[in-house]
């Protein structure tokens, strides 16, 4: 298996490629934008494909979570590309007309759906009735209290919301880092492994956190705020 990506120098992009090439792999990982690359087409068009995985596919569609408009051009690469090809959609969340957009996007002929409920009995979810910010708070306080050295995530829908809540626990000595779209890409990568491997057990985070995180002891999840829809908060919850 191989992955092409930017954190590739051009050197082990380059090897990588001519291992395609010589059909040494089997499992290329590759997101959506990088298949309009000519480098890879040129490389792709002198090999068989037997099948096409769209991972997170309820990005397909407008109405899912998390659209990426590069996920909409997908079956323009199957031009370049044997007929044939099994192609196949995994997603946690699609509601109706999700399943709709990616079966119509990705030109899937009277596929086979495969779907399961949206219970999962591994999950308690419960709501907290707050009157105002000071209750909230505190019932915050109680939570993580009530989870203490353990991992977890809090959501929140804005930035400043994030550096204000990590300002608020340092002050009750609970070490928080925070996390959303405008931090450094190094920085991410930092807090992200380190919440990874355990040495962070808290983020505080909007929702550019989460995509692609396994972790096998995430212990809650907290919505400080409450997310855009209902496709996000399930997508955000299932990450504990």
């Amino acid at each position: 298996a191989c992955y092409l990506n930017s954190s590739l120098s051009k050197t082990k992009r380059q090897e990588t490629l001519e291992l395609i090439k010589l059909k040494k792999i089997k499992l290329i990982y590759i997101s959506p934008e990088r298949l309009k690359s000519e480098e890879f087409i040129r490389v792709i068009k002198k090999i068989k494909i037997g099948m096409i995985v769209i991972d997170e596919s309820h990005c397909i569609s407008q109405w899912g979570s998390d659209f990426r408009p590069s996920y909409k051009e997908i079956s323009n690469f199957y031009q370049y590309i044997n007929k044939g090809v099994v192609k196949v959609a995994f997603t946690a969340t699609a509601n109706k007309v999700v399943q709709k957009d990616i079966c119509k996007t990705l030109d899937l002929k009277n596929p086979f759906l495969f779907l399961k409920s949206f219970s999962r009995k591994n999950l308690n979810l419960e709501i907290i009735k707050c009157e105002n910010e000071t209750i909230k708070n505190l019932a915050l306080i109680r939570i993580i209290n009530k989870h203490k050295n353990q991992s977890g995530i809090i959501y929140c829908s804005t930035r400043k919301t994030t550096e204000n809540l990590v300002g608020f626990l340092q002050k009750y000595n609970i070490s928080t880092a925070n996390y959303h779209g405008a931090i450094k890409k190094n920085k991410k990568e930092m807090i992200q492994n380190a919440f990874i491997n355990g040495n962070q057990k808290l983020i505080i985070a909007t929702n550019a956190f989460g995509m692609g995180i396994d972790k096998a002891d995430i212990r809650f999840v907290v919505h400080y705020q409450i997310p855009g829809n209902i496709e996000n908060y399930y997508q955000e919850i299932g990450r504990a």
